[in-house]
């Protein structure tokens, strides 16, 4: 996920919008759908409104007022947080972002024995979760570490078969009782790895109103 664009959608608690039920206590949805290889200037200017270049990406555009840390990801940066350094990555982004350490992969690694810590902290916090990788995962472990980690790659809560799509991951959204995170890799036809960022996002806005007002409408 090398200068890679992942963005979030929160019916938060307290907010004015989202009715959604929920048990969390700072969050009662997160959707995470999993964007790269775009600089963060590309899509979202100096992190400010008028920087954003809204003809490109006018979605994630219209985020920026509803996120506040959204500008400070831009200044975290993510090189030699450990041995192993981000630059250039796929699977060691991926996995470092899910466990807090690359744990020296490279892409095309195998199974991991190590946790993963996003997905380890829902169930004892009464959370629900479930990820989708787009079309059989052709990226397998590089792009979707849920099925290399230990302890999430045999989950009924991992879905990677030939038939994942933007519809399965809509209808998750759409579901009686949405999980509370719900992640989803596209595969690089769609990820703005081999299209644009324009083409890209167009793909992800056909899904997202429909997918967010389920959610915080509920």
């Amino acid at each position: 996920m090398s200068t890679a664009v992942a963005f979030q959608l929160l019916a938060g608690r307290g907010s004015s919008t989202a009715s959604a039920s929920g048990n969390g206590a700072y969050f009662d949805h997160i959707v995470f759908i999993a964007m790269e290889n775009a600089a963060y200037a590309s899509v979202f200017g100096s992190g400010t409104v008028s920087s954003c270049p809204s003809s490109t990406d006018p979605f994630l555009c219209s985020m920026l007022p509803l996120g506040s840390t959204v500008p400070n990801l831009n200044n975290y940066g993510a090189t030699a947080a450990d041995a192993n350094d981000f630059s250039g990555c796929s699977a060691a982004c991926y996995v470092g972002l899910l466990a807090g350490y690359t744990y020296g992969v490279k892409d095309g690694y195998g199974d991991l024995t190590a946790a993963n810590l996003v997905a380890d902290r829902f169930a004892p916090a009464g959370l629900t979760w479930q990820a989708y990788c787009e079309s059989g995962c052709p990226r397998g472990n590089d792009h979707f570490p849920f099925t290399s980690f230990a302890d999430t790659r045999a989950s009924a809560n991992v879905f990677a078969s030939s038939s994942v799509s933007t519809s399965t991951f809509s209808a998750a959204a759409n579901s009686t009782n949405p999980p509370n995170f719900l992640w989803y890799t596209p595969t690089d036809n769609h990820n703005m790895h081999d299209n644009s960022i324009s083409t890209a996002m167009a793909r992800v806005i056909v899904t997202m109103p429909r997918l967010t007002c389920s959610m915080v409408r509920r």
